[in-house]
């Protein structure tokens, strides 16, 4: 069982990651959280750390896809951490997701721009 003080500071840097995801630059946001985490992890980071964002990045998105069969579920909502602490890991997918958010943001702007 994880004492109450690293627990509490574990969930205290989970908050202060994902309000940083929230709060970055539209289109960059998750190519800086992937260098944040480079930066505070190491390079190449623990080889079981790597493996435990990865394991739980999939399995939020997993449940969030299941969550989202039935309908007024919005089980999109557990897409988003899951995508970032995969993102922590993967430069690549970091920068799908910045590229895919520049994508949405610009069709959205499009859309709201018709008569």
């Amino acid at each position: 069982m994880m004492p109450r003080a690293e627990e509490s500071n574990m969930l205290h840097n989970i908050k202060r990651e994902f309000r940083a995801i929230r709060d970055g630059v539209p289109g960059r946001r998750f190519v800086d959280h992937y260098e944040r985490s480079r930066h505070r992890h190491g390079m190449r980071g623990s080889l079981w750390a790597s493996c435990g964002y990865v394991a739980a990045g999939l399995v939020l998105v997993i449940v969030g896809l299941v969550a989202s069969l039935p309908p007024g579920v919005p089980g999109f909502l557990l897409w988003i951490p899951g995508l970032a602490l995969l993102a922590s890991r993967s430069r690549g997918l970091a920068l799908l997701l910045d590229r895919l958010e520049a994508w949405t943001r610009r069709m959205w702007a499009r859309y709201r721009r018709r008569p």
